[in-house]
């Protein structure tokens, strides 16, 4: 190997190859800023999900803090109320959106047009002490469902936006979305399971 150098670059002369280590700095640098922007670019677009998260976490915390209900299913039912508030907003949008990926949906477009009265009614049920446990099955099964769907679509690669917050939101379809259904899921159990624990 020799190394050679001259007052503006570096170079390495290895096996017949000369490489400008100069070069590769400003390469490294870029793919760096790249990297930060992209970053920067998955937060934006993903926002209004995590607001409204923020928001209904934030509520269910000062409305559990000296009551009987218990933070998670506050949480859960505030965030699917929300949720379904957004889509009915404009409810031929978001059936047209969610045909796109959901499975159900595509086989049966009525499902697509009653799924955000079936969340606004799962997130009131939440709220409701008595009906928490029929609320948990069902979110469980709704969120599986979606999550399967979610899954397909990912793997298809294919170029779809995410209808979670109906279709005023332009919100891509990827692994957050996967992250939030499963999630949902998993706390439909855990509620659940402390019901009869």
């Amino acid at each position: 190997m020799q190394i050679s150098h001259t007052d503006t670059q570096h170079f390495i002369e290895d096996d017949g190859e000369v490489v400008d280590e100069h070069s590769t700095d400003i390469c490294v640098h870029h793919k760096n800023q790249d990297d930060r922007k992209e970053r920067r670019e998955v937060l934006r677009e993903y926002k209004p999900v995590m607001v409204l998260i923020a928001t209904a976490t934030i509520t269910g915390y000062l409305l559990t803090l000296y009551s009987q209900y218990t933070f998670m299913t506050t949480v859960m039912g505030l965030v699917l109320i929300q949720f379904a508030t957004l889509k009915l907003f404009d409810i031929e949008g978001f059936q047209e959106a969610f045909q796109r990926y959901d499975v159900i949906a595509k086989r049966w477009p009525q499902y697509g047009e009653a799924y955000p009265g079936i969340e606004l009614l799962l997130g009131l049920a939440f709220l409701a002490l008595p009906l928490i446990p029929y609320a948990a099955i069902l979110t469980c099964i709704l969120m599986s469902v979606s999550a399967y769907s979610v899954t397909r679509a990912l793997l298809g690669h294919k170029d779809v936006r995410c209808a979670c917050v109906g279709s005023s939101v332009d919100v891509p379809l990827g692994a957050f979305s996967l992250v939030e259904t499963l999630g949902m899921a998993l706390m439909s159990l855990i509620a659940l399971g402390m019901l009869y624990m």
